[in-house]
């Protein structure tokens, strides 16, 4: 007899159950009494869809069988950091295991902290990396300072002796064999006797804060970098912003000087770009010095890079220190073609005063330089000296002593008859 299938429309007979898990457990199968799903390998969850693997540092592979790992990490749980035995020079690896972390007191470079950054010119790099070990008289962080002090002279391409323009001489170019006549003495070149007041007296340039410039350029290199900016100048009133030597164009390293009312700012711009306002920004420091109208100063203004991409910046009044600042991240200085005595694009910006002498150094100058020569005129071979402006011959256009081809213009500014700028109350 055969057996009818039984039906839920069969009343009084028991109804046979099909489990509902059959296609709900993703990586598994129902438990025999479809109480709940049993799972295969490392998945788990009700329905067996999530991966069990804890991955510190990765992600697990599809088929839940093991961790992924991110950058250098290793490990089944990717919690071992493989740069730990890679790292070089006593580096360490960073938090993320994804670069080395180079000691910020030695100047190693690379991937792994393997390369000596250092660039030593006239030097090799100590084995540390933490400085260069220049050769001969050279010196500075990278050995491309002579330090030689040549007095009244500059040294030798070579760094090996000075050499003395005009009449000195001497192993430091300091020994003037010209005789002068009671009353006179000899000029900075050594080679002619005057007086010791036309010595001091020279023409300046009058500014009237309306549009009167000086245009600095060089048409051979167009830019050079800049460390040191020597300014005579006297202001007639310290309102406002008066830009004193900026460059007119806003690039990497352009160097601006500006008096902001009575003190003295410093801007070096960087490259920080943003969509909103597509400029290159700069960063500014402000000396706490305060300065007087109608009194006249010899400034000097040094700026230098230090190491781990930081610069620095020293005011000099008169030949003496009168601050520090420092930037969080420098570049070298530089200047372009120039404004002297005004802003790019800021007709509120003109200086208005005396402006007696410039000079541009393409080197740091050490206090002991600028105490020695703030008062007293340069022949023009200086070491370092790539422009200097005496203004003491009244033209309207002039080529700059110097090693370099900086010309300047004169835009509006007039030339006084000799005078000394003087301190407070000095005739102007």
């Amino acid at each position: 007899m055969n057996v009818q299938s039984v039906t839920a429309s069969s009343p009084g007979l028991a109804t046979p159950s099909v489990c509902g898990l059959n296609k709900k457990c993703k990586h598994g199968a129902p438990q025999a009494d479809c109480s709940s799903c049993k799972c295969q390998g490392n998945w788990v969850g009700k329905h067996c869809d999530k991966c069990g693997i804890k991955c510190k540092n990765g992600v697990p592979n599809h088929s839940c069988t093991a961790c992924v790992c991110q950058d250098q990490w290793t490990g089944k749980k990717c919690d071992q950091c493989t740069l730990k035995k890679m790292c070089r020079n006593r580096s360490m690896p960073s938090q993320a295991c994804d670069k080395c972390v180079c000691p910020h007191s030695t100047s190693w470079k690379g991937s792994l902290c393997h390369v000596c950054g250092l660039v030593c010119i006239n030097g090799i790099a100590t084995k540390d990396c933490r400085q260069c070990k220049c050769s001969g008289k050279w010196g500075g962080l990278t050995c491309d300072k002579c330090k030689i002090p040549c007095v009244y002279g500059a040294p030798d391409p070579m760094c090996n002796k000075c050499v003395c323009p005009g009449g000195w001489s001497g192993r430091l170019c300091t020994k003037c064999g010209l005789k002068c006549s009671k009353g006179n003495v000899h000029d900075s070149t050594c080679t002619r006797c005057m007086s010791k007041s036309a010595l001091k007296q020279q023409h300046a340039l009058a500014f009237d804060g309306d549009a009167n410039v000086l245009t600095l350029k060089n048409p051979v290199k167009h830019a050079e970098a800049v460390s040191t900016v020597d300014i005579k100048f006297k202001a007639l009133q310290l309102r406002g912003v008066q830009g004193l030597i900026c460059d007119k164009e806003q690039v990497p390293g352009s160097l601006c000087i500006r008096l902001v009312n009575n003190r003295l700012t410093v801007t070096v711009f960087g490259d920080h770009v943003t969509s909103k306002d597509p400029v290159i920004s700069g960063s500014t420091q402000t000396f706490a010095y305060s300065f007087k109208p109608f009194t006249g100063y010899s400034i000097s203004v040094v700026y230098g890079l230090l190491a781990q991409g930081m610069a620095y910046t020293k005011l000099y009044v008169d030949g003496h220190p009168v601050g520090t600042k420092f930037f969080a991240s420098g570049r070298a200085a530089r200047l372009g073609t120039c404004f002297v005595g005004g802003l790019q694009s800021n007709a509120q910006g003109y200086f208005q005063g005396f402006l007696d002498e410039l000079r541009l150094w393409n080197v740091p100058r050490m206090p002991w330089q600028i105490h020695k020569d703030f008062d007293r005129q340069l022949v023009g071979v200086e070491h370092g000296l790539i422009a200097y402006f005496p203004f003491n011959n009244p033209k309207i256009s002039e080529p700059s002593l110097g090693i370099s081809q900086w010309h300047l213009t004169v835009n509006g500014a007039m030339y006084t008859d000799p005078f000394t700028l003087g301190r407070r109350n000095t005739a102007a």
